[in-house]
């Protein structure tokens, strides 16, 4: 990771949020290397996200507009820390996202979620939709078995699924109704702040109102 200034990087990591804040990005910038070149230098870049910043409230909904390509899944992924930012700080209570490693990055992921905008690619076909949706559960040692147990069965009721889908897998289910299993995934470990990649896309109208109220949080 390159970070262009050490130390407007150190007067980041050393303040703290307001209590009213949840998340508060500053110069984010990702650069993709294009093609391959002896000198590392000259190597040529995309600038996928370039100098962006912006403030999450608590109990704020904060969405990203842009044409299609503009990077907003990309800033998606970045504040999950499921890709390095170039530069820039990503500020998360006391946690800087960018710089985050171990506990705390462990820490961190628990309290923010995503719902991904694909829901045929982020579930995992080999597992059935009650260990899916309890392995957030299960990572952070939330619950004893019957609550994470109950806690699923609940949780696929408010998305409009059921107990009963449980031991089913993926590919028995529509797009909508993997987008669904995703929200509950997202959804069960409590997370404070969601982040949600077109979250109601693939969802029948007549689901989407009730999806998007579950996803206040």
């Amino acid at each position: 990771m390159i970070m262009e200034n050490t130390a407007i990087k150190q007067d980041i990591m050393d303040s703290k949020l307001p209590p009213d804040v949840v998340l508060r990005v500053s110069n984010l910038k990702k650069y993709f290397p294009v093609g391959k070149t002896f000198f590392k230098k000259n190597r040529r870049v995309v600038k996928a996200i370039d100098d962006v910043s912006f403030t999450v409230n608590k109990g704020e909904v904060v969405g990203l507009v842009g044409e299609s390509g503009s990077g907003k899944t990309t800033i998606g992924r970045m504040i999950m820390r499921l890709i390095d930012p170039t530069s820039g700080s990503m500020e998360f209570g006391e946690t800087d996202v960018a710089t985050a490693e171990g506990k705390e990055l462990m820490a961190m992921r628990k309290a923010i979620q995503i719902i991904f905008q694909d829901p045929y690619g982020s579930l995992n076909p080999r597992m059935k939709v009650g260990p899916i949706i309890r392995e957030g559960l299960d990572v952070h040692r939330m619950y004893s078995m019957a609550e994470r147990n109950e806690r699923i069965a609940k949780l696929l009721v408010t998305v409009g699924l059921g107990p009963a889908h449980v031991n089913r897998h993926p590919h028995e289910f529509s797009g909508g109704q993997r987008q669904r299993i995703g929200i509950a995934r997202a959804l069960a470990v409590s997370p404070q702040l969601l982040v949600a990649d077109e979250p109601v896309s693939a969802l029948d109208v007549s689901v989407q109102a009730r999806c998007s109220t579950c996803c206040r949080i």
